[in-house]
């Protein structure tokens, strides 16, 4: 089975809201989606983000 995966670049202000305290929102999406979702490091971050230091990069992985 093929994964699909897709990378979304958010501002460093929205990460925060995305993630919830202590993890449980992002926690929350990856139980009720079944997709592997992770933040990037920061130095993970491509080329087209280094002008945003607050940038993220959110990866989401689905094996559906």
């Amino acid at each position: 089975m093929a994964a699909n995966t897709i990378r979304l670049l958010i501002a460093g202000s929205q990460a925060g809201g995305l993630i919830g305290m202590s993890g449980q929102n992002i926690e929350k999406l990856r139980d009720s989606s079944g997709a592997s979702i992770t933040v990037l490091a920061p130095n993970q971050l491509p080329l087209c983000a280094s002008a945003h230091e607050s940038d993220r990069v959110v990866q989401v992985r689905c094996l559906k």
